[in-house]
């Protein structure tokens, strides 16, 4: 998977995410899990690494392979994240320039630090 169909796959996930949470804001109560499929299908797809474990290798060599198989992955993929909140944040500034995005961002880990 190239990393222009990485970002439109996340596009399709923070769109999906979006629509749940106002869906959930109209409906409490709802109980649908069928909101994480972008994102299952996104992990599935660029999860999916053959990864050939050699006989007799501990598991500190496996965790060691492992990382080095995914780690690549797994940066794209926080790395297209980044990128997309990126884009929305300075279109966010652009039209609402009394609420910054940095100041979104303050409020979400305070809200963090009380779960």
């Amino acid at each position: 998977m190239n990393d222009s169909e990485i970002i439109q796959r996340i596009i399709g996930v923070l769109t999906e995410a979006g629509e749940y949470k106002r869906s959930l804001l109209e409906d409490p109560e709802r109980e649908d899990d069928s909101h994480d499929s972008a994102f299952n299908s996104l992990l599935g797809d660029v999860l999916r690494t053959e990864i050939t474990v050699p006989p007799g290798a501990s598991l500190q060599d496996i965790g060691a392979l492992v990382g080095r198989e995914m780690g690549p992955v797994i940066y794209r993929v926080f790395g297209a994240f980044a990128l997309a909140f990126h884009e929305l944040a300075e279109e966010h500034d652009r039209h609402d320039p009394e609420v910054s995005s940095a100041e979104v961002l303050r409020r979400l880990a305070l809200k963090a630090e009380e779960l």
